[in-house]
């Protein structure tokens, strides 16, 4: 709740309406109503993730795109003693499981987190 309430307040800054928010998940009744959908780091909290990407692809408009940010596997560390359902994803994982559902032209590219970046 507190990264909702976060992203809410941002967003206020920049003067957007164009957006809605499903921060207690997606509505499966819905089809085809967005353009893009942003995901930054959510998925790892998620059980089931081709549950969770088959709900993104219904909502999708063609063209769309989603943009899955998250953790690559690691060890646990990240979140100290809180248990979450994965300790990051391996990208062809994901990859092939993008592509089961249906989306085409799945790629992935490794950026540097900003909590990790130099003050240079």
């Amino acid at each position: 709740e507190k990264a909702i309430s976060e992203l809410k307040e941002n967003l206020k800054s920049v003067q957007l309406d164009n957006y809605e928010i499903w921060g207690n998940g997606i509505n499966e009744d819905e089809e085809n109503i967005a353009d893009v959908i942003l995901s930054s780091m959510v998925m790892h909290h998620i059980e089931d993730i081709k549950k969770e990407v088959n709900k993104c692809f219904k909502l999708m408009k063609k063209g769309g795109k989603i943009l899955f940010m998250d953790l690559k596997t690691e060890d646990g560390s990240f979140h100290g003693t809180m248990i979450v359902p994965h300790n990051g994803f391996n990208p062809t994982s994901v990859k092939e499981i993008f592509e089961e559902v249906g989306f085409v032209n799945v790629v992935f590219e490794d950026y540097e987190p900003f909590y990790m970046k130099s003050s240079e």
